[in-house]
């Protein structure tokens, strides 16, 4: 599953992915078929999953500026 995250005011879904945005807040919401491969330092508001289905990949993963990852 890739998915395109919507930095617009709205809330898009993927495939069991779901990602709200507005102009402060990310949240991110996974599934337990979802996958997240991160691609850089990524700072978001709320997360909503299990870490164990994100990978690193060298990367951090700020959740309301406390990283987890």
């Amino acid at each position: 599953m890739y998915l395109d995250l919507c930095f617009i005011m709205f809330t898009c879904k993927t495939k069991g992915a779901t990602v709200s945005t507005n102009v402060r807040n990310v949240s991110v919401s996974l599934d337990a078929t979802s996958k997240w491969i991160l691609t850089d330092d990524t700072y978001i508001s709320s997360f909503t999953g299990d870490l164990s289905q994100i990978t690193a990949n060298g990367h951090s993963l700020y959740v309301d500026g406390v990283k987890v990852l």
